[in-house]
């Protein structure tokens, strides 16, 4: 009974050590995480509301590329099965036609965007595949000592 015991505060121990010096938030089952983000493809076509809504319900927005990674472009190309398989990501025009913000409020970047995203103009009521994402947050450790 004593092993078991010691055991068990052990494990315990071992758990709070870890939260302790890894404070940084992990993906969850179902999104893939990349540097500092977690991206979630979905499985299932929604129009554009509909996305961006379900997006805010799993905690993120619907994907902002600000990046000239790869990560992105090729995770979507593996997601694809055929030529109308669509992803919505949030981009949209529809507070003024024709000026593009991304969800977060700013500014299509047109020098870097246009050169290295190929977009085209969707409808938002079509259905189409949706890519979320959020930026991890790691809290600071304030104190990491213990008493066992």
């Amino acid at each position: 009974r004593v092993a078991v015991l010691v055991v068990s505060v052990l494990l315990v121990s071992a758990l709070v050590v870890t939260y302790l010096y890894d404070p940084c938030y992990k993906c969850e089952d179902g999104w893939k995480q990349h540097g500092e983000k977690c991206y979630f493809f979905s499985t299932s076509k929604s129009s554009w509301n509909e996305s961006s809504t379900g997006c805010s319900t799993k905690g993120g927005d619907l994907v902002k590329i600000d990046s000239k990674e790869d990560f992105l472009r090729i995770a979507i190309q593996q997601k694809i099965e055929s030529y109308d398989d669509l992803f919505w990501i949030g981009l949209t025009d529809s507070a003024v036609e024709g000026r593009w913000l991304w969800v977060d409020g700013s500014p299509l970047n047109e020098r870097f965007d246009s050169a290295q995203l190929h977009y085209i103009t969707l409808h938002t009521y079509e259905m189409y595949y949706m890519v979320c994402s959020f930026t991890i947050t790691c809290t600071p450790v304030a104190n990491a000592s213990m008493k066992i």
